[in-house]
């Protein structure tokens, strides 16, 4: 059972580690693995391991060694398997395991960066997973034990931590086989298939069903559901996916984001579908998910089109999208997927050009970003 679990599990990292988008003037069509997203930027990986980098930029966040926002992508760094990024700095495991930072914050190196380190630099070694917000950032190594810095004023990196602000990775805990990041709370997956949060617990985001606000947080790990494959954790809500396919959701619901036909807030885990592969959140606010069948379904918040549906009206429950896709990234305000074919499509808000299109437009359907050798 925990080697099923851990394949399935793995599956799931492979899927999100991947990200890239491309930049500049001349060359030839390249495809893409897969796509991630900060609210205002948007990263990805090439296939050859190339990791590109576009929108806000004024943190440095890009990691191109400036501060300029980038309307498309341009490259940034090679031999990339994954990227998490949060609003004001990014992070990149490299194909030897080395983790990588850049941007404005707690970026792991022993302090706070006040002022932009605007190109990549090396943190730690042995890591094969990472998820951040703009608070805390959580790492698992290759032994599966979980390390954490950041802040930590809402329990978010566990009791393991004894300040309220940690600049250099710390041992939380061990066998973890996938984690994720919400501004206040943390969920992770252990090996066994286990799912359990911790943190701050405002808005009913750890799912234990006990009370809510602000002064209820869970400094140590609760257990929340057995047999889960994949976690999504955002600002104020939790999504996780079971080993048969069914999507259960917590937490935060105002705009509809937990897609159970309700405005009401959750506590506790609901289940809304089946025969989901995989889940994104936006911004706290608005969700996506990947059936096995490739198609995408959406729902939540629309304000800015990003759902995709043409309108920028909200949606309750979940509707369908498009056809074909194979990942899936959410901003604040924006969505980016990656094809089957390896063709990358965004939509939603543009105001610092995190679509990728060259333009500062929004766009409420698909717009596909083309990509080009430099």
């Amino acid at each position: 059972m925990k080697k099923r679990f851990m394949a399935l599990i793995l599956a799931g990292i492979i899927i999100t580690s991947l990200a890239a988008c491309a930049d500049s003037n001349v060359g030839e069509q390249l495809t893409w693995a897969a796509v991630t997203t900060s609210s205002i930027s948007s990263f990805a990986i090439r296939s050859d391991g190339t990791l590109w980098a576009w929108g806000n930029n004024e943190d440095g966040q890009l990691g191109d060694g400036t501060t300029r926002n980038r309307r498309r992508p341009v490259r940034i760094l090679d031999d990339v398997t994954a990227v998490s990024a949060s609003r004001s700095y990014t992070m990149a495991i490299r194909g030897d395991g080395s983790l990588w930072a850049w941007g404005r914050g707690t970026l792991g190196d022993g302090e706070y960066h006040f002022t932009a380190v605007t190109r990549p630099a090396r943190i730690m070694d042995d890591v094969i997973a990472v998820s951040s917000t703009s608070l805390h950032v959580m790492v698992i190594r290759s032994d599966n034990s979980l390390w954490a810095w950041g802040w930590n004023k809402q329990g978010q990196l566990s009791s393991a931590a004894t300040a309220d602000d940690v600049f250099s990775p710390i041992r939380i805990w061990d066998d973890v086989a996938m984690v994720s990041t919400g501004s206040r709370h943390t969920a992770a997956i252990r090996t066994d298939g286990s799912l359990w949060t911790w943190g701050g617990n405002n808005v009913g985001q750890i799912g234990d069903g006990g009370e809510v606000g602000h002064q209820h947080i869970r400094t140590a790990p609760v257990l929340i559901m057995e047999d889960v494959v994949h976690v999504a954790a955002d600002h104020a809500t939790t999504k996780a996916i079971s080993a048969d396919g069914s999507l259960w959701v917590w937490g935060e619901n105002r705009r509809g984001q937990l897609g159970d036909g309700t405005t009401e807030r959750r506590n506790s885990p609901v289940m809304i579908t089946d025969d989901v592969s995989f889940v994104a959140c936006g911004g706290g606010e608005f969700t996506m998910a990947i059936r096995s069948d490739g198609s995408l379904w959406a729902w939540g918040d629309n304000r800015r089109g990003q759902l995709g549906d043409g309108t920028t009206v909200d949606q309750h429950s979940p509707i369908k999208i498009m056809e074909d896709v194979a990942s899936v990234a959410t901003g604040f305000y924006h969505t980016i997927v990656i094809m089957t074919d390896g063709s990358m499509w965004a939509w939603g808000r543009n105001n610092y050009g995190q679509l990728g299109n060259g333009t500062l437009e929004n766009q409420l359907t698909p717009v596909e970003i083309s990509a080009r050798r430099r």
